[in-house]
This record gives structure tokens, C-alpha cells and sequence, in this order.
């Protein structure tokens, strides 16, 4: 129990020098990561599970840390036939601790390579919703979807024009000001 203000000084100063250590080493991690070289189009990670499994292993994160991270999104780049390139999100997973000794994925979106569509599943992303939003998981993914609709019917595609239309949707300014430092904000 803590009786003095010595006492609560330490917890904090405990307590921060563990979220230090976690957070350099998901850092570190994210920096080997970041500097796998890239062959054939393919990065040394094509799946969640072996992202996963890479980070645990040959990187050292610990598992119940990796969880802290609550989602991972595995990315791939494609040659287009006009000689371009296509980023495209392969899957995204929620990361949950499963029972303090690993990572327990629960899969909300899959990528079709064939059809180059995404795949949605629903009750994973509402079971999401609902641990973020409550009871209104329902609604909030139901205005989600509009507002994407309506982004891809007007052909808003430009980081700074979605930047604006969801700092729009959540009732913030507009953040395309602030970064071009609009003496007018």
C-alpha cells in the first residue's frame, strides 16, 4: 500500500522505466523491421503470422509487449502491368495477449489477390468496435462506411484530402493547415 508521496514518486518512476523498456524495444524492433531488404517485390514478411512470428523470435520482442501493440497490418507491393507499383494492406489482424505467454491474432480484413479486393470480417470488427465505441459498435461502423463511401464516390483519394475529410468526421480542424503552417489557423 502506498502511504507516502516517496512511496508514489517510485511506483511512477517504476512504472515509467517499464514502459521506457517496452517502448525502445518496439522501436528497436520496428527499425530492424523497417530495414529488411526487399526482393522480388516481397518483403521477409508476406503474413501476419510471420510477422509475428519474426518480431517474437529473431527481433526479441516479447509477446505480451508485441499484444500492446493491438494491431498489426501486413503490407505488400505489387508491379502493376504499367511497369508502376501498387501498395496493397494483406491483411489486418488484432493483437490481444493470450493468457500472458503469446499473441492471440483475431483476423478483421484479408486481402483476395486474385479479385484485388479486401475481405471483411464483420463480427471481428464489431467485436472491436464494441471494446473501443460500447454498445454503439453497430452505428459508429455504419457511419465508418458512409463516410468511405462517400470519400470513394468523390473521388477523394490525396492524403491531404482524407486527412481533412476525417478530421471533418471526428470534429477536429482541419490538420492540411496545420502542417502547410497556415498563418490563418
Amino acid at each position: 500500500m502506498i502511504t507516502t508521496p516517496s512511496q508514489f514518486l517510485e511506483l511512477q518512476r517504476v512504472q515509467v522505466n517499464a514502459l521506457n523498456t517496452v517502448g525502445h524495444a518496439l522501436i528497436s524492433a520496428a527499425e530492424k523491421v523497417s530495414s529488411l531488404n526487399l526482393t522480388a517485390g516481397r518483403s521477409a514478411m508476406d503474413s501476419a503470422t510471420e510477422a509475428v512470428s519474426q518480431l517474437t523470435g529473431e527481433l526479441g520482442v516479447a509477446a505480451p509487449d508485441l499484444a500492446r501493440v493491438d494491431l498489426l497490418m501486413v503490407m505488400r507491393v505489387y508491379a502493376t502491368a504499367r511497369g508502376q507499383y501498387a501498395r496493397r494492406v494483406v491483411s489486418l489482424h488484432r493483437l490481444t495477449p493470450r493468457d500472458g505467454s503469446g499473441v492471440r491474432m483475431v483476423s478483421l480484413v484479408e486481402h483476395d489477390e486474385q479479385r484485388d479486393e479486401h475481405k471483411h470480417v464483420k463480427d471481428a470488427e464489431l467485436e472491436l468496435l464494441r471494446a473501443r465505441c460500447g454498445q454503439n459498435a453497430e452505428a459508429e461502423l455504419g457511419r465508418r462506411e458512409a463516410l468511405l463511401e462517400d470519400l470513394v464516390r468523390r473521388r477523394r483519394r490525396t492524403i491531404p484530402d482524407v486527412r481533412a475529410a476525417l478530421a471533418e468526421y471526428r470534429g477536429e480542424r482541419d490538420p492540411t493547415r496545420e502542417i502547410r503552417g497556415d498563418p490563418t489557423v
